[in-house]
């Protein structure tokens, strides 16, 4: 695995508990690129209504442009990387 870069903590959907996100550097080392077919892919489960969940290539240097959420994520990406 690579290296952990950034944290994203958040309350969950019910108030109480408190969610955590881990970012990690990669790096593409084979495979088809999104053919995955975890929970996220699944109709009718709590991932199908919490947006896409569509992998998408893009580049670094259109990265501003794009409404990419967690805003403090993008902006940390941006920060170190470009």
């Amino acid at each position: 695995m690579g290296e952990r870069f950034a944290e994203y903590h958040h309350e969950g959907r019910d108030g109480k508990e408190e969610v955590v996100h881990y970012f990690y550097l990669c790096k593409e080392v084979g495979g088809t690129f999104g053919a995955g077919d975890g929970p996220e892919y699944q109709p009718n489960t709590p991932y199908a209504v919490d947006g896409t969940h569509d992998p998408v290539k893009i580049s670094l240097s259109l990265l501003k442009d794009i409404d990419l959420k967690p805003e403090e994520i993008k902006a940390l990406v941006i920060e170190k990387f470009l």
